[in-house]
């Protein structure tokens, strides 16, 4: 096996290359056709009319790849490949395989975009007929079997966090540590309001850009936080030389300090951890740092429970209010059990996070295998590896040389938008 019996061409001599066009004198007012935009999008008044078998390339910024049969709008910067002289599925599965390389040299400064030119002359490896057809059938019945595990497992992350909001919620309620308290003479919970729990809070300011830097402190902003954890994401830092003055001191983050997000994406937490490097805190959130009445860890889990979070989107649903104030940060109920019991639910919700995040992390490992699998398939496929070579088939170049014959027949006679596929597969 391999293709050495195949030969290469370009893509403009096994079909004709359009786009989609911007026409507002037309529309497709009742929706009747798919139409295919470069972000998927409908519209109803920019498109241009098509019908018959086509394979479709979003070439402006989105890349991605379509084959579709009937009749369809298709806008501006959508190439629509239609006439295939050839089995338009394998053009549509070498586009699969070959994008990354079609679109390393895209075009353009703020949009990226595909030139017209450079897909008309993408070179593509030619099989003879009947053996296009056999890799055809191979992908169609090999690679439907991969997206339904990808499917399968993008379910994964909704079922994980699902999966963290009942813990919190049962951490919260008092039913992860029912079992815990049974013959244990513990007081009983009590409700109370943040504010009675917390020696200070405090937000940063503005004018913090001019301090920036490449070294020195951390400066902690609203990305490093996140819903649904207390763990701060640091895979984006930025650095700043602080003033050395009072607001300086009083933006300065202390192990155990609870970050609250205070705008835009309000009630998003962050927990100091012990021995945590010198950092600084923006003006879009909030320090809140715990008495001596209160665990933080267990303060900051029901802060980011759905419990406390719903008391936060309570708070900002003002006509005008945009955010959190630090009034606010003081007056949300907290469910107080006993410190001991705080300490054990902390220890319980850590330990099933931990195994939330050995399961997001198998899911990632997984998600990238079965995604090389795809590529893998498409790679044996046009290595000429995946359908065997029958010496009966008419030869590549023989189909290749019929193929520029029918071409320029097709371009010297009327134009139609119809396939013209009937005269080669003999």
């Amino acid at each position: 096996m391999g293709r050495e019996h195949w030969v290469e061409t370009i893509l403009a001599n096994l079909c004709s290359i359009t786009t989609g066009k911007r026409d507002v004198n037309e529309g497709n007012p009742d929706g009747r056709y798919p139409f295919f935009t470069c972000a998927q999008k409908p519209t109803k008044i920019d498109f241009y009319e098509f019908e018959g078998e086509a394979v479709l390339i979003a070439g402006n910024g989105f890349f991605n790849v379509k084959h579709y049969i009937g009749k369809f709008n298709a806008y501006q910067r959508t190439y629509v490949l239609q006439n295939m002289l050839v089995e338009a599925r394998l053009v549509y599965h070498f586009l699969q395989y070959s994008l990354d390389h079609l679109t390393k040299d895209q075009r353009g400064t703020t949009i990226k975009y595909i030139r017209l030119p450079d897909l008309q002359n993408h070179t593509i490896p030619l099989p003879p007929l009947n053996e296009q057809r056999r890799i055809v059938a191979k992908l169609d019945a090999l690679l439907p079997k991969v997206k339904h595990a990808q499917a399968r497992l993008a379910k994964i992350p909704g079922i994980v966090k699902k999966f963290r909001q009942s813990v919190l919620a049962a951490a919260c309620s008092g039913r992860l540590t029912e079992d815990w308290r049974e013959g244990k003479d513990l007081p009983e919970w009590k409700e109370a309001l943040s504010g009675t729990l917390l020696s200070f809070v405090t937000s940063g300011s503005r004018g913090w850009a001019k301090y920036y830097s490449e070294t020195g402190a951390l400066f902690l902003r609203i990305g490093n936080l996140d819903h649904f954890t207390v763990n701060l994401d640091l895979s984006k830092k930025q650095y700043v030389n602080p003033p050395q003055n009072s607001e300086g001191r009083r933006t300065r983050v202390q192990a155990n300090d609870i970050l609250i997000s205070i705008t835009a994406d309000v009630g998003m937490i962050g927990l100091i951890p012990e021995n945590f490097e010198e950092a600084y805190i923006n003006q879009h959130i909030s320090l809140a740092r715990p008495n001596k009445e209160v665990y933080a860890p267990f303060l900051a889990w029901y802060l980011a429970s759905s419990e406390g979070q719903s008391q936060f989107q309570e708070m900002q649903r003002g006509a005008t209010k945009v955010g959190l104030g630090l009034d606010d940060i003081k007056n949300v109920k907290v469910p107080l059990p006993p410190l001991e019991e705080q300490h054990e639910i902390v220890r319980r919700v850590e330990k099933l996070f931990a195994l939330a995040d050995s399961l997001e992390a198998k899911y990632s490992n997984a998600m990238q295998r079965v995604a090389k699998i795809e590529q893998a398939l498409l790679a044996k496929a046009f290595r000429g590896e995946l359908a065997p070579p029958d010496p009966h088939d008419e030869p590549a170049e023989v189909l290749l040389q019929r193929i520029l014959t029918e071409k320029a027949k097709l371009e010297a006679g009327p134009k139609t938008r119809q396939t013209k596929k009937k005269q080669l597969h003999r």
